[in-house]
């Protein structure tokens, strides 16, 4: 009966996952939206803190309208928020930071 257990847990486990990456995917661009370009010129650690701050929402509206429109019986909400929270965050940040790298396009002198 134990591994029966293993089973359900690891099911549960594919689930969170899933969901949470689902979560995510769909957080992204709004959150994107929410903090460029302001979020461009900062240092790491204030870029991912005003990530984090617009994420929040964003990501815990798109939690609940998941499980609200499907049958997830065994998810936790927490669990799934943490996961889709850190992915969009970090999402966010690696791209700020890119967009800050990123050299100004420039004009040929003619």
């Amino acid at each position: 009966m134990q591994w029966l257990q293993h089973l359900r847990d690891w099911n549960g486990q594919a689930q969170i996952a899933e969901l949470a990456d689902d979560v995510a995917a769909s957080s992204v661009e709004t959150v994107w939206q929410r903090v460029y370009p302001n979020v461009v010129g900062m240092s790491l650690e204030e870029a991912r803190g005003y990530a984090r701050a617009r994420a929040a929402i964003v990501v815990n509206d798109r939690i609940e309208a998941a499980l609200a429109h499907q049958n997830h019986p065994r998810v936790n909400h927490q669990q799934v928020y943490a996961l889709a929270f850190d992915t969009v965050v970090c999402r966010t940040v690696t791209h700020a930071m890119a967009q800050r790298s990123r050299p100004a396009a420039r004009r040929q002198a003619a």
